[in-house]
């Protein structure tokens, strides 16, 4: 069997495949409370004594940087290495990619119905591709072409400066300069970047927040249920604007990585908004480009709707592991 694992900042998705270089449905899988546990090693374990197999692969995508068959995680205080885990799981082959690099090997495998088009755009068959994932955190990858074969190529761009594009943003920017040392996309286009731009809209009021209504959502998602019902006035300009800033940075990431070939939008949040990302406001600012403007249009946009796509990918990933 092989162990595939997509491992967010609150998180955790594990999964056991048969070996198959085809899509297939894992033979079992769970999610789990990252902020539960101290280390990747102790969600494994328990997982194992749940669902106790002989793992003769593994693959784990990973919200961070990895460098040398280790990571430290962006969002979680572990720090996990191909090492301990080979030790841990009985097996050499253990392989671990930034979670992008795991989504971006997971887009090949995406049926229609797990796409939605914002823009169809007119992609070229031999264009690089990009993905963006909005949740915990912003991640970013590429798949390059090079010939018949997209290179999947991790990024950490959602730790770029925040670049303000009028006066407001220019006046979040200072709001949000002086209560955090560095402003970067990610400060903004993520669960907790809903809450900052939550709280700069209602600076100047007193109100009760939306997850304090007794409910059981996480706070971004109550800011977007509450936008999206219309119960609250600055909760839906906080969604607009998140939205708007969110399609500027995909546009970026776009130029970025000469995108022709169509940008993926992926992440927990894109699926729980698409009525907004829909509204027009998304692909306004994604195409809000100058004179790239005409190059951006002809790339065709896709939200991701299998919250699976990581798993996937890591699935492919530890075939070929487990082929050599």
């Amino acid at each position: 069997m092989i162990l595939v694992g997509d491992i967010g900042g609150s998180k955790t998705r594990l999964a056991v495949f048969e070996p198959s270089g085809a899509r297939t449905k894992p033979v079992v899988s769970t999610c789990m409370d990252s902020s539960s546990h101290d280390s990747l090693e102790s969600v494994l374990n328990v997982f194992l004594d749940l669902h106790p197999v002989e793992v003769r692969a593994a693959v784990f995508g990973v919200a961070g940087p990895v460098v040398d068959g280790a990571s430290r995680t962006t969002h979680l205080s572990w720090t996990i290495r191909e090492s301990s885990l080979a030790k841990q799981l009985g097996t050499a082959r253990v392989l671990l990619v930034n979670d992008l690099v795991a989504c971006a090997r997971g887009l090949a495998t995406l049926l229609d119905d797990e796409l939605e088009v914002i823009q169809a755009g007119s992609p070229t068959s031999q264009g690089n591709q990009a993905v963006i994932a909005a949740g915990t955190g912003l991640g970013e990858g590429l798949l390059i072409r090079q010939g018949e074969q997209l290179i999947t190529v991790a990024s950490e761009g959602g730790h770029v400066e925040f670049a303000p594009r009028d006066e407001l943003e220019m006046e979040l920017w200072r709001w949000l300069r002086k209560r955090i040392p560095r402003v970067e996309y990610e400060s903004l286009v993520s669960g907790p970047g809903l809450v900052n731009l939550y709280r700069f809209f209602h600076r100047d009021q007193s109100h009760a927040d939306p997850w304090e209504d007794g409910g059981d959502d996480p706070p971004a998602e109550a800011i977007c249920r509450a936008a999206m019902v219309g119960a609250c006035t600055a909760c839906r300009e906080t969604l607009e604007r998140f939205v708007s800033i969110f399609g500027a940075s995909a546009g970026n990431l776009a130029l970025t990585g000469m995108a022709t070939g169509g940008v993926f939008v992926a992440g927990g949040i894109a699926p729980k908004i698409l009525p907004v990302l829909r509204d027009g406001r998304f692909i306004d600012a994604f195409n809000d480009k100058g004179a790239f403007a005409d190059l951006t249009r002809s790339m065709p946009v896709r939200v991701v709707l299998n919250p699976e796509t990581a798993l996937l990918g890591a699935a492919q990933l530890a075939s070929e592991l487990l082929a050599g």
